[in-house]
């Protein structure tokens, strides 16, 4: 959503892909000059239009939820190639992947495109496939391939499951939310800023690969938490040591951003805070 803003500020055309079965595609009526049509990821070889375009974003995906699902995640990979021939069908010249984290498994250094992926759950290992057939299939197409290792995204339109939503919707509600000992370090990037490092690769990558979308700042879990509840007048703190904290869990997740910031000036515009206030102005008004 937040990408579909940046494009059309600066007067782009553009098409919208969407599930057909997601819960979230009224999102879209708030557009009244985007160009939507449905289609299942599997059914791509199936689309054909009669215009052209010049940048392909490839966020599709099906099993992100479903993290240890073999073979969803893994057919959604399998299927990427099919979004690598619709855009060398209809003209694109970039092509633009979502990766994840998850990509990289657990880390105790900053993520960077130099980073050493060793992905411990099935959506990794199906992430890092795609990553590798769709650069296959660019090469072959002569598109430029990019690829964006997308860290921790909040903000209005975001999952209601996410840490962030959850635990504001939570306190919107009056409900009292559980934490660990948030002793995790940890990068949240506000959604309107990583539309705009996604933008930037889009429209102005010459070499194309890897880059860390992300903040680049980096702290406890709990200092999230704590910015959270004071923004409801209360004292996070009560809320932490609720539940346990899984060893085995990611303890380190942060971005290097040096790429996006040497190569196009791009650095976070939003703080944490202002972006807490917009989400919780958006969820209220979504109520």
């Amino acid at each position: 959503m937040a990408l579909i803003e940046q494009h059309l500020s600066l007067g782009n055309k553009v098409l919208v892909i969407a599930n057909p079965k997601s819960s979230r595609n009224h999102n879209f009526n708030k557009f009244n000059n985007i160009k939507i049509i449905y289609s299942n990821l599997n059914d791509y070889d199936n689309i054909k239009l009669d215009e052209k375009y010049d940048i392909f974003y490839h966020f599709a995906w099906q099993g992100g939820s479903l993290r240890n699902n073999f073979d969803v995640n893994i057919n959604s990979a399998l299927q990427s190639i099919k979004a690598v021939n619709l855009a060398s069908r209809h003209g694109c010249l970039s092509f633009v992947g979502a990766g994840s984290q998850a990509e990289c498994g657990i880390q105790e250094t900053p993520i960077s495109e130099n980073t050493i992926c060793k992905p411990v759950s099935f959506f990794g290992v199906a992430k890092l496939s795609a990553f590798h057939i769709c650069k296959v299939a660019c090469d072959e197409k002569k598109i430029l391939f990019s690829w964006a290792r997308i860290l921790s995204i909040y903000g209005p339109y975001d999952g209601d499951k996410t840490l962030i939503t959850s635990t504001l919707n939570k306190m919107i509600s009056g409900l009292s939310p559980s934490f660990s000992s948030g002793t995790q370090i940890w990068d949240f990037l506000y959604s309107e800023d990583a539309a705009n490092a996604l933008l930037n690769i889009g429209l102005r990558s010459k070499k194309g690969g890897i880059y860390t979308v992300a903040s680049g700042n980096e702290y406890e879990l709990k200092y999230f938490i704590l910015k959270i509840t004071k923004k409801f007048n209360l004292d996070g703190q009560k809320y932490l040591n609720k539940i346990p904290l899984n060893p085995n869990s990611v303890q380190f997740l942060v971005g290097d951003i040096s790429r996006l910031r040497n190569e196009f000036g791009w650095k976070p515009k939003v703080d944490f805070e202002q972006g807490i206030e917009r989400t919780i102005s958006y969820l209220i008004k979504k109520q």
